[in-house]
């Protein structure tokens, strides 16, 4: 495929996937349904944007592309990862 066509992918997904980020994170929050969409609805554009910035022909730019991608997502799973212990812990205060 052309280079143009997966930079204009890239872009949009990372677009997506970053204000969907950014809405759950400041706005709704993972319990709500619509911070459960927005998740749900990262999914499909993260792999997706995965997939482009590997087919990116600079060397450099893949790398910034790639760990860019992993910092977002681990960034998010350890902010779900602290929201779910925190909800444990409050369980069994109040059990």
């Amino acid at each position: 495929m052309n280079k143009k066509f997966y930079l204009i992918c890239l872009g949009l997904s990372m677009f997506w996937s970053i204000s969907s980020l950014v809405c759950v994170h400041f706005y709704y929050g993972v319990n709500s349904p619509q911070g459960l969409f927005l998740i749900m609805s990262m999914i499909i554009p993260g792999i997706i944007g995965l997939y482009c910035s590997t087919k990116v022909s600079h060397q450099k730019i893949r790398g910034i592309l790639l760990f860019t991608n992993y910092l977002f997502f681990t960034y998010f799973n350890f902010m779900q990862l602290r929201e779910i212990i925190g909800y444990l812990l409050n369980f069994l205060q109040n059990k």
